[in-house]
C-alpha cells in the first residue's frame, strides 16, 4: 500500500483536500522536522507481509485505508 493512499484516504476522512500534492523538501522539514520530512519523502510502501509470516497474523477488519475512509476514524 502506497503511503500516499494512506494520507489521502486520511484526508478525505478528515474533510479536506483529498489529493496528494508535492511540498518543498526544506518548507516540509520546517513545518514538520527534519526527519519526519525525509521520511515522507522516500517512496515508501505500507505492508504487513512480514508481519503475517512471522506471527501468523491473518486480519479480519478492513484495511487502513477502509478504515479510515469507513470505519472507526470516519
Amino acid at each position: 500500500m502506497p503511503v500516499t493512499a494512506v494520507a489521502e484516504a486520511a484526508a478525505r476522512s478528515a474533510g479536506v483536500k483529498e489529493t496528494a500534492e508535492p511540498w518543498p523538501l526544506e518548507e516540509a522539514a520546517q513545518e514538520l522536522g527534519e526527519g519526519f520530512a525525509q521520511a515522507l519523502a522516500i517512496s515508501q510502501r505500507v505492508s504487513a507481509t512480514r508481519t503475517r509470516e512471522a506471527l501468523g497474523w491473518r486480519p479480519s477488519r478492513p484495511g487502513i485505508v477502509a478504515d479510515l475512509v469507513e470505519g472507526s476514524y470516519a
